[in-house]
């Protein structure tokens, strides 16, 4: 049978024990001592320390509150107050959270993401062929026009018409078809808005205007 002893003091000691009761204590009130153990209420609790400023911490984590928020701010630094300029054409854009002003965000978006019916004319991403037709049409025709031009508040939700004719004063939104909810926020729009002279241009009224679609 197989004999176990005590790795200091070489006593015999009870199967898979390392080392007898008084070597054992001898050895814990060392290794207390070298790594800063308090016991309380009969138990040990190793206390752990920042590694930057050496305040003690908890020991779940390895920076204290005022070391890990400069390190935080070293990798990413807060934004600065000026507006920060578009990637593309280098104007200065409203959200520090943007990097692209609308114009170019909406071309950069084409580019990156394949969506069925889009292209760029004139520089602005027209999102079906029939505002395309009709942006060609206005260009034949010498009259100025923007696209998206504004925004409309309707309360819980928001509405931008297609274009704006500048010399009439004049909104148009062009239609291949008309879907339920769209029709139900032009209603809404229509209420909102009675002083604004909007157009809703379909199919049939690009097709008797002579617009190639």
């Amino acid at each position: 049978m197989k004999k176990f002893y005590c790795k200091d003091c070489k006593i015999e000691v009870l199967r898979n024990s390392i080392r007898c009761q008084p070597c054992s204590n001898i050895y814990k009130s060392k290794f207390m001592k070298e790594k800063k153990i308090n016991v309380t209420h009969g138990k040990s609790t190793y206390q752990h320390y920042c590694e930057q400023c050496k305040k003690p911490i908890t020991w779940r984590v390895t920076l204290c509150g005022s070391c890990a928020a400069k390190q935080k701010y070293k990798i990413n630094p807060r934004p600065s107050k000026e507006k920060p300029s578009c990637l593309d054409c280098g104007k200065k854009v409203s959200n520090h959270c943007n990097k692209r002003c609308l114009k170019c965000s909406r071309i950069y978006n084409l580019k990156t993401i394949t969506r069925t019916g889009c292209e760029i004319y004139n520089g602005y991403l027209m999102k079906s062929r029939y505002e395309v037709a009709y942006a060609k049409y206005l260009d034949k025709n010498s009259i100025r026009y923007e696209y998206e031009l504004k925004t409309f508040d309707l309360g819980k939700t928001t509405y931008t018409p297609d274009f704006y004719l500048v010399d009439c004063d004049v909104y148009i939104e062009i239609k291949g078809w008309m879907r339920p909810d769209a029709k139900k926020k032009l209603k809404l729009f229509f209420k909102k808005n009675p002083d604004i002279n909007l157009r809703v241009l379909y199919k049939e009224h690009l097709q008797q205007m002579g617009v190639k679609l």
